[in-house]
């Protein structure tokens, strides 16, 4: 019964997390396209300058860090989301393959988002302080998340009805 009751929990956690973030995407989809002007732009590894950004790992971690400034409605702000998914990059890797092509991927962030350059925004028009210079999507997630849900709920409902025939 215990494990029943648990499904159905967790099921219904993982959907309503879905609902809440399909409406975040699409309050994002509404938000205005702007234009920033880079004011810091900086890409390093854990080897060259070891910051509060690093947690404590073996293997070699890359970050990128930004910072901007943009004007809506005649007022300017800053700010430092990088991205809907994290306000700088941090990369961890540990093959081979990856150390090669991560300091080529940074050297490009590094190249399009340097100090000076004036990139795209895009500016939450409820939030004006709110800002990403890049948007990701995120209906793939919100479909697996959902599938999940769904999963866990009819096991939930699968278990109760098992216990229920005892």
């Amino acid at each position: 019964m215990v494990l029943s009751v648990l499904c159905v929990f967790i099921g219904n956690a993982i959907f309503v997390f879905s609902i809440m973030a399909k409406i975040q995407s699409s309050n994002t989809a509404s938000w205005k396209e702007g234009k920033a002007l880079i004011t810091y732009s900086e890409a390093m590894s854990n080897l060259e300058k070891p910051t509060s950004y690093f947690n404590e790992v073996d293997d070699l971690s890359w970050l990128f860090a930004v910072s901007y400034q943009y004007e809506f409605d005649g007022k300017t702000y800053q700010s430092t989301k990088f991205s809907n998914t994290a306000e700088v990059g941090v990369f961890h890797q540990d093959d081979l393959t990856a150390l090669v092509k991560m300091p080529i991927q940074l050297a490009h962030l590094a190249s399009d988002y340097a100090k000076g350059n004036t990139v795209p925004v895009f500016i939450n028009p409820n939030m004006p302080e709110l800002s990403y210079l890049v948007y990701h999507d995120s209906n793939r997630t919100i479909l697996i998340s959902t599938a999940f849900g769904f999963v866990f709920a009819f096991l939930g409902w699968v278990f109760f009805r098992m216990h229920l025939k005892d």
